[in-house]
């Protein structure tokens, strides 16, 4: 199957630029690449550029002890490739672990890149887990994390019950 080893990049047009934001899909854990290529070329379709990129450690037989690492990195090399050397902006959409690999990819790339023109407008959380700062995504078992929602007015800002809102980036 093509993409089961490989990343996948597909171009919404050959013909000149296209101004409209690269998507790139980052899947899970049992997941590959190909598994987004429905989606992908319905993007295309719509004019978007799209990459979906292998995650080194997805079908490996045993955990190398740095999984994530090598996943993250993945994921940070190719928002340099985009961002930093073609100037393009980019959605960053991540699904199940992707979500882990997409976050962790994604602030190796805010410490390592100075974009001149492109830039990251939008991280898309696509049933993936999130990563917090210092903390775990791992709960004992009985415990549930509480409903979070979107505010109407502000789409990025997420509303937690009981809680005060979390702002986005």
């Amino acid at each position: 199957m093509r993409g089961y080893d490989e990343t996948i990049a597909i171009s919404a047009s050959t013909h000149g630029p296209n101004n409209n934001p690269t998507i790139v899909i980052v899947h899970g854990a049992f997941h590959c690449p190909a598994h987004f290529i429905n989606v992908a070329s319905r993007l295309c379709t719509a004019g978007h550029d799209v990459v979906l990129p292998k995650l080194p450690s997805v079908g490996m037989s045993s955990d190398p002890g740095d999984a994530l690492h090598l996943d993250a990195a993945a994921v940070r090399d190719v928002l340099l490739d985009l961002v930093v050397k073609q100037s393009k902006e980019v959605v960053l959409v991540m699904h199940s672990y992707g979500g882990l690999a997409g976050t962790e990819g994604y602030a190796m790339f805010c410490e390592d890149a100075r974009p001149i023109s492109g830039k990251v407008i939008r991280l898309v959380y696509l049933a993936a887990h999130g990563a917090v700062e210092k903390g775990t995504v791992f709960l004992p078992a009985g415990v549930q994390l509480p409903h979070l929602q979107y505010d109407v007015c502000n789409p990025r800002v997420l509303v937690c019950p009981r809680t005060p809102p979390l702002t986005l980036p």
